[in-house]
């Protein structure tokens, strides 16, 4: 009779008669839906496009991620759960914290892929990370770490560049490097860089614009990309990166900005972050841009037929009013 009682007993506690298996696999899914519903992950519904979840605040992050572990204690999700702890943790600068997370991950579950060398003379990604804590909290014993503006675009105005085969348009940083945001909108109404042309093309990567020596036809070529206005700008660098459509002001021999030289990236440049302040991005008529790009230039990248700006214009509202 205690026999019976005991299954009953244990039986409730599982889950009403459920097999033992089942119920382990209702947690599982449990937790790994808990996980997926405080980390950002890919959203790929059937016949939609890909949706990527918005990325939440990084202090946030690591607060719903510490309340989480309780709840995915014991599954498969708690390794992974761990990691994007550490992760988290090293972002907003607690780092001995995320040391000791990626160390507890590596003595909690040696088992785990987390813990697996990919070959022999690589680190695990758990050791990896551990790498990166120490060596980070060894750099700022001897750096001080400053956090750089957050570079977001003033959708309710725009330069719109008109050239000889077609326009584009510019959004502006204009928060993140306000001075050098501003110097750009007065230099484009006032029509500065109407009739120069671009000075420098690379295939499919960059082109320069803004050196006045271009303004005259009859100028020396070799003068190109040498001139400027008399001034030159802080160097406002801030968070944003020259990727595709990033528009960077030209570093000056000084070590500031230049007065009216600007790049515009037509793909990944990563030579030029932590060089040139991107304090814009184009946001229409980069494939006018792709396509001038493909004009013909002598040796250093000068353009053999002159492209020029035709016209300039600073517009409120965003593309397409």
């Amino acid at each position: 009779m205690m026999i019976v009682q005991l299954l009953a007993v244990t039986a409730l506690l599982l889950g009403f008669g459920r097999p033992i298996e089942e119920v382990r696999l209702q947690d599982e899914d449990a937790a790994w839906t808990a996980l997926h519903e405080v980390v950002p992950h890919h959203i790929h519904a059937q016949r939609s496009r890909v949706r990527i979840t918005e990325t939440p605040d990084m202090a946030a992050l690591v607060k719903r991620l510490e309340e989480l572990l309780p709840q995915v204690a014991g599954t498969t999700a708690e390794p992974i759960a761990r990691f994007y702890l550490g992760n988290a943790l090293f972002k907003v600068g607690r780092l001995e914290e995320a040391a000791a997370t990626f160390e507890a991950i590596g003595k909690g579950f040696p088992d785990h892929g987390l813990n697996k060398k990919l070959a022999a003379e690589e680190p695990s990604m758990i050791e990896d990370a551990i790498a990166d804590c120490r060596g980070e909290i060894e750099l700022r014993k001897v750096y001080e770490i400053v956090d750089l503006p957050h570079a977001e675009l003033d959708r309710q105005a725009r330069a719109v560049f008109h050239t000889t085969d077609g326009s584009f348009e510019i959004q502006l940083h204009a928060t993140a490097s306000p001075e050098t945001c501003a110097n750009f909108r007065k230099l484009v109404e006032e029509g500065y860089y109407v009739g120069l042309c671009f000075h420098e093309i690379q295939s499919y990567r960059k082109l320069m614009l803004g050196c006045p020596n271009t303004r005259d036809e009859m100028k020396d070529r070799p003068t190109w990309g040498l001139g400027g206005p008399a001034w030159d700008l802080p160097f406002e660098l801030n968070d944003a990166m020259n990727g595709p459509g990033a528009v960077s002001m030209r570093r000056s021999a000084s070590g500031r900005s230049h007065g009216s030289q600007f790049t515009i990236c037509l793909s990944d440049q990563p030579d030029l972050n932590n060089k040139q302040v991107v304090f814009g991005r184009v946001v229409r008529g980069l494939d006018v841009l792709r396509r001038l790009s493909q004009n013909r230039v002598d040796a250093v990248g000068r353009p053999e037929d002159r492209i020029a700006i035709t016209g300039t214009e600073w517009k409120a509202g965003p593309p397409g009013r």
